[in-house]
């Protein structure tokens, strides 16, 4: 009875916790121009620990599946150099992005690369899937709001998990973030959205 009574403690504090944060988030606003936040923000520890938590409570999640991890990887592409973005951050492996190239984690072989992957898949995609969108997904849905997170800040992700949870499905935000870009990389945003959209609408992983 007594552990009964410290879990729903647990949960109902961890609640509070997940509304406490998003709520501090929307007033943060959107981060268009950044694919994700600074992993050494205080904030963001906060975040990990609250989302953790809030996925822990949704038994039914999803897990990405392995053609989504397949694609996702050919999006991204493998790189054991360093090298350095426009946004002035650097990235190594399957697009792990780092504020500094000294933060970046020395990789030697496609198995190092793999390892980052599977850590960088929940850290930077799936728990703020699992976090933040509160409505059931099929498979596809799943996987694909996962490849379009993998690559944004959680800020700006929030919007496409508000837009699903309202049931507006994704075309609408998917269309706006294209303006969330420089100019020039606006038609290969915009491709990719578009990828997004048929695999969040029709299943199709092209």
């Amino acid at each position: 009875m007594k552990a009964a009574i410290a879990m729903l403690t647990l949960s109902a504090a961890a609640i509070a916790f997940v509304a406490t944060m998003r709520a501090r988030d929307d007033e943060q606003g959107i981060d268009g121009q950044t694919e994700y936040d600074d992993p050494q923000d205080n904030g963001g520890v906060i975040e990990n620990t609250i989302a953790t938590a809030s996925a822990a409570m949704k038994s039914s999640a999803h897990r990405a599946s392995e053609e989504l991890k397949t694609k996702l990887k050919a999006s991204e592409a493998l790189r054991l150099e360093p090298y350095q973005l426009n946004d002035g951050g650097w990235t190594v492996g399957y697009g792990h992005w780092e504020k500094t190239r000294s933060a970046l984690p020395v990789l030697t072989s496609q198995a190092d690369a793999d390892a980052l992957f599977e850590k960088d898949l929940y850290q930077r995609a799936e728990k703020w899937v699992i976090a933040y969108v509160d409505v059931d997904l099929t498979q596809h849905q799943y996987d694909a709001l996962v490849h379009i997170a993998y690559n944004m800040s959680p800020r700006s992700f929030k919007k496409f998990a508000a837009a699903v949870n309202e049931g507006q499905g994704i075309e609408a935000i998917a269309s706006e973030s294209i303006n969330w870009v420089a100019p020039e990389y606006k038609n290969g945003i915009r491709n990719r959205r578009n990828r997004e959209i048929a695999m969040f609408n029709q299943g199709i992983y092209a």
